[in-house]
């Protein structure tokens, strides 16, 4: 049987959408709060990013899902504003 390394993936769907809402839909607390979160806050360092805006530099965020008692506490790790965004979530959060 062949052993798969799922430390790190990439998923590829077709949605139809414009690519200006789908960065939002995923770099805004309000946005992504609507389609599977509970709650999420974006960090700019300590300083949490008001949830309509999206974020533009590399900081960290916390997501609260729906149905389980667990938040998840990770970072962006690259962000460009347009249509890259690379987060990190530590093993174990």
């Amino acid at each position: 049987m062949k052993t798969y390394d799922l430390t790190t993936f990439t998923k590829k769907i077709g949605i139809k959408a414009d690519m200006k809402d789908l960065y939002d839909a995923w770099t805004r607390a309000d946005k992504i709060e609507t389609w599977f979160l509970s709650q999420a806050t974006n960090y700019r360092g300590s300083e949490a990013i008001p949830n309509d805006e999206n974020v533009r530099t590399a900081g960290q965020y916390e997501w609260s899902w729906y149905l389980h008692d667990m938040t998840d506490r990770a970072e962006f790790t690259q962000v460009n504003g347009l249509d890259l965004l690379n987060s990190y979530l530590p093993v174990n959060v």
